[in-house]
């Protein structure tokens, strides 16, 4: 976050920034030669400190984030995949 500040409005803050920091992993490790590449991540709470997110919330929103990043959707997805998803993560709010 650029400025210390209440996160709590922001339903899906925590799993989009995982979720962004999975992609940009996958983007470097790409990239990157064997011995630069990035095979693991230590990683505390996300908006758990000033941004005043509930731990197992954000916990809940982490680990969902990286099992829907690990395991796609399909190709061309049906819109009944997607409600899935996306009832996983207002699950986790």
């Amino acid at each position: 976050m650029r400025v210390p500040s209440n996160m709590e409005w922001h339903k899906d803050l925590v799993y989009n920034s995982m979720w962004s920091l999975m992609a940009e992993i996958e983007k470097w490790n790409r990239e990157a030669k064997p011995k630069k590449k990035i095979n693991k991540v230590v990683i505390t709470g996300l908006a758990t400190g000033c941004g005043m997110i509930n731990v197992k919330k954000a916990g809940d929103q982490m680990v969902l984030a990286v099992r829907h990043f690990t395991n796609p959707a399909m190709v061309n997805p049906r819109w009944i995949q997607a409600d899935k998803r996306d009832d996983e993560v207002v699950a986790v709010y």
